[in-house]
């Protein structure tokens, strides 16, 4: 294929059935983004895709339209995430060491999945550790937001989707791996130059890649072992290691040493209670109630950013009894005008859905 000048995702495939929300999250991150105008944006399905060099020249949808907007799994078995958490033997629940404590898997298109996967890592695997500046309350995330999306971005982007095998994602105390089958151009960029300021990049799969730019998701391409070095000494965070084979990619990301002392003093306030194999994730208060505190909240609603039923936002901030949510945590987000009803007019209609205004 590289011979002919092919690639994988531009190769055509048969029966697509396309996923609305995928395409809608497309249209209007394009649109916030400068990506694509109003206009371009408010073409049919199948004029968007084309213009996104998505079909063939004998008009059939190719991998990379079915991957980005349908079911990829019915392209390529294994094209979805997972997520787990690993505790040290004696911690959190574990019997020996590196034992799995609980997991989770992200399936559909791949326009959503980096979405869903930053909402799971951040509100459900990563503790934020908690310490004061004087009388200000401060959370501490063993892994920078924007570098922890950006090494998802590049996994999945990059990945090797012939292989067969999910992105994996393991989270430890002390550090989290994220490990993809892909491909590093080593006669293009070594792995010891790769945070060295901009360089070329392998395209492994350019119209996946070119679906996430439009998106506003990655910048230009090059850019993101920069970006990544930005977000991580920006937190003070060390540079996350490249452990790069002929056919893995596996980046490993630690703490700030801010971080890994709140680890050691443990002053971290979050409790995690689990459910069988899975586990929400809270923070603890004296009365025993749950409560979501600012950080939380700015999580929630980031979240509902796209519009969101009630119970999405109350699985996100791990609470169980409807009425609390409803009461300490929907109604005052109403009222102050941060959440807006899609239904404005039928508040207690079933289909009703919620989204941020800030």
């Amino acid at each position: 294929m590289d011979k002919a000048g092919l690639k994988w995702d531009g190769m055509p495939v048969k029966k697509i059935s396309f996923d609305k929300d995928a395409l809608a999250y497309l249209r209007e991150r394009a649109v916030e983004r400068g990506r694509l105008s109003e206009r371009e944006a408010s073409v049919s399905d199948e004029v968007l895709i084309k213009n996104l060099n998505m079909i063939t020249e004998d008009g059939e949808y190719t991998r990379a339209a079915a991957m980005l907007f349908g079911d990829p799994e019915k392209v390529m078995v294994g094209s979805y995430i997972m997520i787990g958490y690993f505790a040290p033997a004696g911690s959190r629940g574990a019997n020996k060491a590196n034992e799995v404590i609980y997991q989770d898997e992200v399936h559909g298109p791949l326009m959503l999945q980096a979405e869903k996967t930053m909402d799971l890592l951040y509100t459900k695997y990563l503790k934020a550790l908690i310490d004061y500046n004087g009388i200000r309350r401060e959370e501490t995330f063993m892994a920078p937001h924007k570098a922890m999306r950006e090494i998802l971005l590049n996994a999945i982007t990059h990945k090797n989707y012939a292989s067969g095998n999910p992105i994996q994602i393991k989270v430890f105390d002390d550090h989290i791996t994220v490990m993809n089958e892909g491909f590093w151009p080593f006669e293009k960029l070594q792995v010891e130059d790769a945070y060295e300021g901009e360089h070329s990049s392998y395209r492994s799969n350019p119209l996946i890649a070119l679906g996430f730019f439009k998106a506003g998701e990655i910048e230009t391409w090059g850019q993101g072992f920069e970006k990544i070095k930005d977000a991580c000494e920006l937190a003070g965070a060390p540079l996350p290691e490249i452990k790069a084979t002929q056919g893995s990619v596996t980046m490993v990301v630690r703490g700030s040493e801010h971080y890994m002392e709140l680890l050691k003093n443990n002053l971290g306030t979050q409790v995690t209670t689990h459910v069988g194999t899975q586990a929400t994730t809270h923070v603890s208060t004296q009365d025993s109630n749950i409560s979501v505190d600012a950080g939380r909240m700015k999580v929630l609603l980031d979240y509902c950013k796209v519009p969101r039923s009630r119970e999405e936002m109350q699985e996100v901030c791990g609470i169980k009894t409807r009425e609390y949510f409803r009461k300490h945590i929907l109604v005052p987000l109403i009222e102050s005008g941060k959440i807006g009803l899609t239904i404005p007019d039928k508040p207690k209609s079933p289909k009703q859905k919620y989204f941020s205004k800030e």
